[in-house]
């Protein structure tokens, strides 16, 4: 039973970081379905798309920061095994920046 609780907790996390967090910061009128989406550009649904994908990765690795204690991401890669938030003094951060995963290695452009 030790297990299946264990997947439990890090499941109901998941969910609450990684879709709950993610929907609640869409903008309110988008979300209720109040604006006419036929106002929006392809450009603009794009970035929405976009900014939603972000926040949800985001938010994800945010889970990992803040649950330290509980949940950790071991990567085997490249003949190597590490903890990723450890090696990290923020792995939410990791993203972001010039040197950043996502300026290093997305094919989007963003």
């Amino acid at each position: 039973m030790e297990q299946k609780a264990a997947f439990d907790a890090f499941a109901r996390d998941f969910i609450k970081y990684c879709l709950d967090d993610t929907v609640i910061s869409l903008p309110q009128n988008l979300s209720t379905g109040s604006v006419d989406k036929n106002n929006f550009s392809l450009e603009e649904v794009k970035e929405i798309y976009e900014n939603c994908a972000h926040k949800s990765i985001a938010n994800f690795l945010y889970l990992f920061d803040q649950k330290r204690e509980y949940y950790s991401i071991v990567i085997h890669a490249e003949g190597a095994v590490i903890d990723l938030v450890e090696e990290s003094d923020g792995v939410v951060g990791e993203l972001y920046g010039d040197n950043g995963w996502i300026a290093r290695f997305s094919t989007t452009g963003r």
